[in-house]
């Protein structure tokens, strides 16, 4: 019934749903499939959104040393467990 779908069309449509990255083509536009709940951004959206990704794994990173120091004076500082709920 829809051998056009999959034969025509479904070949060149592009399904991210465990993630991806679309790629470089230019300026035109390319197919894609759409999931449930999916956020899609622009590319200097993007780059903003990675860019604080990066900023919070540095935080992350300074806080775990900044424990570890802390613990190697005896001093208590957070604990794994709740260091690892923000990594």
């Amino acid at each position: 019934m829809y051998t056009w779908l999959t034969s025509y069309i479904l070949p060149y449509v592009t399904s991210l749903d465990t993630g991806g990255y679309t790629g470089e083509w230019g300026a035109s536009g390319r197919l894609a499939m759409l999931h449930e709940k999916e956020l899609i951004l622009n590319a200097n959206d993007t780059a903003n959104f990675l860019d604080a990704l990066n900023v919070s794994r540095e935080l992350v990173n300074r806080v775990i040393e900044m424990n570890a120091r802390a613990s190697s004076f005896g001093i208590g500082g957070l604990s794994p467990s709740s260091i690892q709920d923000f990594a």
